[in-house]
C-alpha cells in the first residue's frame, strides 16, 4: 500500500468511477485519459518577483476609512460604532425617507 490517501483521486478514470459510483452529475475533462495523473492546479494569487510569498502589507484601516468614509450609510453608522469615524462624519441621522403617498392614500 503506497503513502498516499485511498481516498485521494490520482487518475482521471479514477476519478470517473468515482464521480458513476456516487452518481454526481459532474464529468470530467474529455481530453483526459482513464491513465492520465490529475492535474494538480495552484491556488490563489501570484507573489510579485522579489517579494516572500508570506509577506503582508501594514495597513491603517482607521486612516483609510477617514479618507475615503464609505457611501453605505449603514456601514458609516458601523464606522462610527468602532471609533474609525466621529459622529459628525456620519452625515444625516434617521431612517430612509418617508414613502411618497398619493392623494388615495395608496403607497406608490
Amino acid at each position: 500500500m503506497s503513502n498516499k490517501s485511498e481516498h485521494e483521486l490520482q487518475t482521471a478514470g479514477h476519478l470517473r468511477r468515482t464521480i458513476a459510483e456516487k452518481r454526481v452529475a459532474w464529468t470530467v475533462d474529455a481530453r483526459l485519459r482513464d491513465a492520465d495523473t490529475l492535474p494538480k492546479y495552484k491556488r490563489g494569487g501570484q507573489v510579485p518577483p522579489g517579494q516572500p510569498g508570506n509577506a503582508t502589507a501594514t495597513v491603517n484601516v482607521a486612516e483609510l476609512v477617514h479618507e475615503q468614509p464609505p457611501t453605505n450609510p449603514f456601514l458609516r453608522v458601523r464606522c462610527v460604532e468602532l471609533n474609525l469615524l466621529s459622529r459628525e462624519e456620519q452625515g444625516t441621522t434617521g431612517s430612509s425617507p418617508t414613502t411618497p403617498i398619493s392623494n388615495s392614500g395608496d403607497a406608490r
